[in-house]
């Protein structure tokens, strides 16, 4: 299992929750509206299922 954190513009972050959330593979999505500090924006998180996630 991968752990994700997104730390995103207010304005990007129905975005990133579309992604992650379109993804099979993601799980425990977590939405903190206004939390990131620096930079400031919202923070997105979420695990991800090692099959899912990008080969490298």
């Amino acid at each position: 299992m991968l752990h994700a954190r997104v730390i995103s513009p207010s304005h990007r972050t129905a975005e990133v929750l579309r992604i992650a959330l379109d993804c099979a593979g993601a799980v425990n999505v977590v939405k903190l509206l206004g939390a990131a500090t620096s930079p400031e924006g919202d923070v997105v998180e979420f695990s991800l299922a090692r099959e899912a996630s990008p080969r490298t």
